[in-house]
């Protein structure tokens, strides 16, 4: 996490966007169920609904890791989402770092990150899009105004 560098830095900035990768543990995966990709988005937007509480701004999608190797006791593709948030006051900070953080660290492998490069992000964020046609996987609060801003 790169945001935070010394003492006299805050963690985040406000109205900066940051990189996220979250990718549930097995438990939030639903393997071998029907309606796999609908049952994770349904949870991943269920926990979703904190960030509009705390007034975090946020864009992700949905994506499958693509395994080289599939053997007994593995469980093959597994889904994680790409995106970005944005902070859109010191509050927000503020709740993310006491609630968001903690919340996702129990279901997840969490990444934050600062973005160099805002439209190389989105691109890498939407990548796989072509192959969910028909099937929504964006999860998104983000006002297409406010986007592309970085």
């Amino acid at each position: 996490m790169k945001p935070f560098t010394d003492n006299k830095q805050v963690f985040y900035n406000k109205a900066q966007w940051y990189s996220v990768t979250i990718n549930p543990s097995d438990k939030y995966q639903y393997h071998g169920k029907e309606d796999r990709i609908k049952k994770f988005r349904n949870f991943m937007y269920e926990t979703f609904l904190q960030l509009d509480s705390y007034k975090i701004q946020y864009k992700f999608n949905i994506e499958l890791s693509e395994p080289k190797e599939i053997k007994p006791g593995t469980t093959g593709s597994r889904l994680h989402l790409h995106g970005r948030i944005m902070f859109t006051c010191n509050y927000s900070i503020m709740q993310f770092l006491l609630h968001v953080q903690y919340a996702w660290s129990r279901i997840a492998y969490v990444d934050i990150d600062t973005i160099e490069d805002i439209e190389i992000w989105d691109t890498y964020c939407t990548k796989q899009q072509h192959i969910f046609k028909g099937i929504k996987t964006e999860l998104s609060n983000a006002y297409p105004s406010d986007s592309n801003t970085a």
